[in-house]
């Protein structure tokens, strides 16, 4: 094993033998020699490990000083600068976090390691030079001078913030704040933590009106800012962030951002109705008035205990008590109210609020006690309308609501003395107080003018109601056809101007609806067609919301052994619904399927069967189909199918008729009418052996069905099978010996089995026959049409005096029963 040794050790060494150190020249030259060699293999260990070690440094050196040269080539990113990047998102948790943490203290986290803050950028003596020169030139006016130093400073150190703070202050002299805000901006990313920058270059984004980025430099100015004497917290700040959430729509943020800041300031009434407002404006009725409410007991209490620092304040009773009626709390804010009329000093010079008054009089209107309610009022009457046009406004719609439209409309026409007032809002208001109060004619009137001045959908349907009320029909359809060529004119522009069709707003669509009724109701079917049809079978409107069922397995149990359930499915996972009502959510249901059947009878009337085919399968689908909005009784779908299949019959669809009447018999297999229309519907389809198959599934099913055994028998009668078609019709006479209908068919029967040629007793089946034909007469009463079936008899078997006697007694006869007994003749 080498041992390793140090000089002292190699001098130890040679004293020891004797010598006199490496002074004497006449020692051993043996020994000299081999500690020269030990000491050379010392020497190259020390430097490799020195190499190697070198090595390392260098590396990480290089890897310094790498970063350092990226850092100050670059500076700060763009996203950086203008908080579009991971800043902005770091400055939105910061901010949040702070409110968290006041909010809540014990969520506070611990702060982190203090990092070495940046050093301060030290530019070259010839560019501070330079920079001196800028500023210098700027002073004495030369702008064009100083942004050509500052330009050539900045490219050569990009990260000093000084040229960069300059060129700002100069684009901000001549009026360019746009430019002037973005180099400030990257000046304060520079610099970091300036608090006052950050908050400039906030007010400036504002004035720009780009709230976003305003809202960054807020944050920043928030975060950075450094508490003072007197000063803890920027509150000014804090304000003007809030007011940009609640621009943004951030409602949430903005709510937690005041009450951070009423941890801060627990007393501070503006923070207090602005996060009431905040609440109200994100319909959460509920925290808004709680919060209200809370700020009233504790002002309610201070006033109760006679303390003279608070005061009352007016706007957050008031606040409280339209919330309290807006959420039918109006009880309380009765209460409210009346406590603050109570502990308020009114003197002619600071008179009781009349928002206040007026809200008191609402809520006494809504309990019932009207006569306090129109005590109040009369205070608002005898007040100047253009001063208090809102309350004149809130008190109509309020009676307007409560069905008493005569007092509404003392308050709603004063309002029409006053320009900013008198708009067509106000006329329909006017005009349907009118209505409901029964003077049409004043309600046309005030239609009328609405109509004029908006051309929308709601005034004309509402006129067309009062004319047809006053059976002034062809006004109504006038008006109705100035309404149509005004509504196609507008989509002749927008084709034009190459403007996106809107679709019909659900106002609309209900109008058009009510519209179409009337002119239903008077005759009109073209027009009727022409208004309905679109709005019926529209795809944007013909839909259903549905729950979308999905498929989860239960955890596996716990026993070894055990084997794992299978698929549970769970229904009740929401699946997107569509934003936009369906029309059966719009219109309802049963004014659906009315506006549907009647536009289908009028393209039948109109002689357009193929057309009003058409529109049946489409609606007929629709409203079939089973959905959350569609709950159609089982009746009314039984009724649709019906209809739908007599149209098809008429529109010469013959297997989707067919369709539909077997399904209605599977559910009614004794009802004649379905049989005899699915009988017309099988012969017109040329497919008499699938419809007599299934006749004689459901004759097996119900054996007790005379339709069923009947339709057998006759579709075995047109095959010629007369002994099969005899089979059938026997047993139902046996069940049924008093109905005409079989007695006929078996008489017909036997007639036309006694033409056989292979028949042995012809005679005998013709006197069965006609036992059973005159059996038929019997029951029927001998009316019109027996005595012609019984004349048709005879003529098939060429016994034509009987024949011309029974067709002459058909002819004298009744169409509804001849009262002569036939056996006599």
């Amino acid at each position: 094993m080498q041992r390793n040794f140090s000089e002292e050790d190699l001098f130890a060494e040679v004293e020891a033998l004797g010598g006199d150190g490496f002074d004497g020249a006449d020692e051993d030259d043996a020994l000299l020699d081999d500690i020269d060699d030990f000491d050379d293999d010392i020497a190259q260990e020390d430097a490799a490990e020195e190499f190697e070690q070198e090595l390392h440094r260098r590396a990480a050196a290089e890897k310094k000083e790498k970063k350092k040269r990226k850092d100050e080539l670059f500076g700060p990113s763009v996203d950086d600068i203008f908080g579009r990047g991971g800043d902005d998102d770091d400055a939105e948790e910061n901010s949040n976090a702070e409110i968290d943490a006041v909010l809540d203290p014990k969520s506070r986290k611990k702060p982190p390691k203090k990092r070495r803050g940046k050093k301060k950028y030290k530019m070259p003596p010839h560019m501070a030079a330079l920079v001196g020169e800028a500023n210098m030139a700027f002073a004495n006016g030369e702008d064009a001078k100083a942004l050509e130093h500052l330009l050539r400073v900045i490219q050569e150190c990009p990260n000093a913030p000084e040229p960069y703070m300059t060129v700002g202050l100069i684009y901000e002299d001549r009026k360019q704040p746009d430019q002037a805000v973005e180099y400030l901006m990257i000046a304060a990313h520079l610099l970091g933590r300036d608090a006052p920058l950050w908050k400039r270059c906030a007010n400036m984004w504002r004035e720009l009106k780009d709230e976003r980025r305003a809202l960054y430099c807020y944050n920043k100015a928030i975060k950075f800012y450094e508490p003072k004497a007197g000063a803890s917290h920027d509150f000014d700040s804090l304000w003007q962030r809030i007011q940009l959430y609640k621009n943004l729509g951030e409602h949430k943020k903005c709510a937690d951002a005041l009450n951070a800041l009423l941890k801060l300031r627990p007393n501070d009434p503006d923070a207090i109705k602005e996060l009431a407002r905040v609440y109200h404006m994100s319909e959460q009725l509920d925290k808004a008035e709680q919060t209200l409410k809370d700020s009233f007991d504790r002002m309610k209490t201070a006033i109760d205990a006679h303390d003279p620092t608070v005061v009352m304040d007016l706007d957050v009773i008031n606040m409280l008590a339209e919330i309290q009626i807006s959420a039918h709390h109006f009880d309380e804010a009765s209460n409210t109210i009346h406590w603050a009329q109570n502990n308020f000093h009114e003197t002619p010079e600071t008179p009781f609020p009349m928002d206040l008054t007026v809200n008191y009089g609402l809520s006494q209107l809504f309990l019932g006690k009207r006569i306090s309610a129109q005590q109040t009022f009369e205070k608002l009457l005898a007040s100047d309308p253009a001063e208090y046009y809102d309350l004149f406004w809130a008190v109509a719609a309020a009676y307007a609501e409560m069905e008493d439209h005569v007092i509404a409309l003392k308050f709603y026409l004063p309002l029409l003395t006053f320009e900013s007032t008198n708009t067509a809002p106000l006329w329909a208001l006017i005009a349907r107080s009118y209505r409901a109060s029964g003077d049409t004619r004043r309600a046309a009137e005030f239609y009328e003018k609405v109509f004029e001045s908006m051309h929308d959908a709601e005034s004309c349907c509402a006129l067309t109601e009062i004319y047809s009320e006053l059976e002034e029909h062809q006004k109504g359809i006038d008006l109705v056809r100035r309404f149509l060529d005004w509504r196609q004119q507008q989509k002749t522009h927008n084709a034009e101007q190459e403007i996106a069709q809107v679709p019909l707003t659900e106002e609309e669509v209900r109008v058009t609806a009510r519209m179409a009724r009337f002119y239903f109701q008077i005759g009109q079917y073209e027009t009727f067609v022409e208004i309905v049809q679109p709005i019926i079978i529209d795809p944007d409107l013909r839909f259903h919301r549905r729950r979308r069922r999905v498929k989860t397995k239960k955890p596996a149990m716990e026993e070894e052994d055990a084997q794992p359930d299978p698929d549970v499915v769970i229904p009740d996972a929401p699946a997107a619904e569509p934003t936009r009502r369906s029309i059966l959510e719009i219109i309802g249901v049963d004014e659906y399927i009315y506006l549907f059947v009647a536009t289908v009878r009028s393209l039948v009337w109109l002689r357009r069967p193929v057309e009003a085919h058409q529109v049946m399968k489409v609606c007929f689908v629709f409203v079939t189909t089973e959905g959350p909005d569609n709950l159609i009784p089982k009746e009314t779908q039984r009724r649709l199918r019906y209809f739908a299949g007599q149209v098809a019959l008429r529109a010469g669809d013959s297997a989707r008729a067919d369709r539909h009447f077997r399904d209605l018999i599977l559910k009614d297999p004794f009802n004649t009418s379905l049989w005899n229309h699915f009988f017309i519907a099988s012969q017109r389809m040329g497919t008499p052996l699938l419809s007599s198959r299934f006749a004689m599934r459901v004759g097996e099913k119900n054996p007790d069905c005379l339709p069923a055994r009947l339709m057998v028998g006759h579709f075995h009668h047109l095959a010629r099978s007369y002994r099969v078609a005899l089979a059938e019709y026997l047993p139902s006479y046996i069940r049924n010996p008093n109905n005409p209908t079989v007695t006929l068919s078996i008489g017909i029967a036997y007639l036309n089995h006694a033409m056989s040629r292979t028949l042995g007793d012809r005679n005998y089946t013709v006197m069965q026959a006609f036992a059973f034909i005159f059996r038929y007469g019997d029951l029927t009463g001998w009316t019109q049409e027996a005595l012609y079936n019984v004349g048709r008899a005879f003529h098939h078997l060429d016994l034509l005096p009987f024949a011309i006697n029974m067709y002459e007694r058909a002819l004298q006869a009744s169409p509804l029963r001849e009262k002569a007994p036939m056996r006599q003749a």
